[in-house]
């Protein structure tokens, strides 16, 4: 990081503006990220670009300009630096043409490298509950900075009175702040940029409003619900958590469901989520009970389902405030737990209620999906756990709760689900006793999160129209089902003629509002 003559504009030392983002390139932005952090500038702090005339202040976001300062101008240390950075300080996520670090999102533009956080600020718009997007399955953590009067940074209070808010593209902005009754709407967020200690303090004393934790008279019943339920001769078990409000159960949710009844008319579906056990959960799965399909929404015993695992005692250990929660919001990390836990219980199918299902599942066992693979080899690079299929007691549920209870770590996104499967299948890929099946990406990610978006668009010409049929074919071959990505496409209009439209037309039972999801 170094500063221009105008001491308001910080530029950083990029890769050259064309080309795609190798991992070279991306240790020279960590390099840079780094100097900022050695320097003791946080790369929190707004910065800016230089538009010509004036800057321009975007809140975390800059486009950095080039041709790059050569690498000798990056801190003179040891050159492990990066590496250690990469791996605990910025917890880079790889996410094809966008790579994460610190909360930040790093892309080219035609200007240079652009670096942003303007989904995290979505999130936290979202989570504030000042915006109708609703709520999606596997949300990136929440972690924007507040702005007071455009240059100051300070923590998220936890009373704001008088609270005028407007919103610029990257920053929740509050101004004139006083203190009053103004309540923030999800106190169970973890306060940001906060040391262990104060996180684990604030966690105990929140740790009365963690529902998820409570024994309840409905918590009790789990396991004479669950037994009853399953106990009907269920062709095959499907599971689903819903840890959000039952009111962004949404039509596109039910599309889900729908399209798993149409390829299992004898699969029972439970749903573990408190809020869908309630009567306004019932009124949602009605349509589908009504048609004679079995649904059931039921409270999830939490310690039931970890009794005898790795986990029971890091359950234990958490409940007691002893454990750092992280700065993601629990209940996202509990989501990936309870999955685990429920498989190992009673066996049968997982899937993430934003996968619409194309086929049956039924002659699959003990398998896992690959995100994406090395075309080269042909060997995959990331698995997913939107979809896992696997026996009861099957010993790598077992090895992957024993991961989670051993490795917990809430402050990075996607450490403990998606990172976690592909840790321990990646260490006993060649041991026998697992027999894991890993399918290729076309089984449940046909495509990828950045591509979903052409799935959604109705054809706008003779080419795309014969792109459609062609993709329609090859996913009816190859496919048991579509990963919606719903970060990326929950607030996509589901077009006449598109991929997802033809799709749900063919795949629905009850087949009613589809364009209004």
């Amino acid at each position: 990081m170094t500063t221009t003559d105008d001491s308001s504009t910080s530029v950083m030392t990029p890769p050259p503006p064309s080309g795609p983002l190798t991992p070279e390139m991306v240790q020279q932005i960590v390099q840079a990220l780094s100097a900022a952090r050695l320097s003791g500038t946080s790369p929190r702090s707004p910065w800016y670009f230089d538009s010509g005339a004036s800057n321009h202040m975007t809140g975390l976001e800059r486009a950095v300009p080039s041709p790059p300062i050569p690498p000798a101008a990056a801190p003179e240390a040891d050159p492990s630096i990066p590496e250690q950075v990469l791996q605990s300080s910025f917890h880079m996520k790889d996410l094809g043409s966008l790579t994460y670090y610190l909360r930040l999102e790093v892309s080219r533009t035609d200007r240079g490298i652009l670096v942003s956080q303007r989904k995290y600020t979505q999130d936290l718009i979202n989570q504030a509950q000042l915006s109708d997007q609703r709520t999606v399955e596997t949300p990136m953590e929440l972690n924007v900075q507040y702005v007071k009067r455009h240059t100051q940074i300070f923590l998220p209070p936890r009373s704001h009175g008088r609270v005028r808010s407007s919103f610029s593209p990257l920053f929740l902005v509050k101004e004139d702040t006083e203190e009053a009754n103004f309540k923030y709407p999800n106190p169970l967020i973890p306060p940001f940029n906060v040391t262990e200690e104060e996180r684990i303090e604030w966690f105990r004393k929140k740790l009365p409003e963690f529902e998820i934790f409570k024994s309840t008279r409905m918590t009790r019943q789990f396991a004479a619900r669950t037994q009853k339920f399953f106990n009907r001769g269920c062709e095959i078990q499907f599971f689903m958590t819903w840890i959000s409000p039952a009111k962004s159960f949404h039509q596109r949710e039910l599309i889900v469901l729908e399209s798993l009844f149409k390829a299992h008319p004898h699969g029972c579906l439970m749903i573990l989520s408190r809020t869908m056990d309630t009567r306004h959960g019932n009124w949602i799965l009605k349509p589908l009970q009504d048609r004679g399909f079995r649904v059931l929404a039921v409270t999830p015993d939490l310690p039931f389902l970890l009794e005898n695992t790795p986990a029971e005692a890091w359950l234990e250990e958490t409940k007691k405030g002893n454990k750092d929660p992280g700065e993601i919001p629990l209940a996202q990390n509990l989501s990936n737990l309870l999955r685990l836990a429920v498989l190992y219980k009673y066996g049968g199918v997982y899937m993430d209620t934003d996968f619409i299902v194309l086929k049956k599942l039924s002659d699959l066992k003990n398998s896992i999906g690959a995100q994406s693979i090395n075309i080269e080899t042909g060997n995959w690079t990331r698995l997913n756990n939107a979809v896992l299929v696997f026996d009861k007691s099957h010993p790598i549920l077992y090895k992957f709760i024993e991961e989670f209870s051993l490795t917990f770590d809430g402050n990075k996104w996607g450490y403990n689900g998606p990172y976690l499967v592909s840790r321990v299948v990646e260490r006993v890929a060649t041991t026998p006793e697992y027999n894991v099946t890993v399918l290729p990406p076309m089984a449940f990610y046909p495509v990828n999160w950045n591509g979903i978006g052409g799935f959604f668009q109705r054809p706008k010409n003779l080419a795309d129209s014969r792109w459609i049929e062609a993709k329609l074919v090859q996913l009816s071959r190859e496919s048991y089902g579509v990963h919606l990505w719903n970060k990326q496409s929950s607030r996509l209009r589901i077009e006449e003629g598109s991929i997802i439209q033809r799709l749900i037309t063919d795949h629905c039972v009850v087949c009613e509002q589809i364009y209004s999801s």
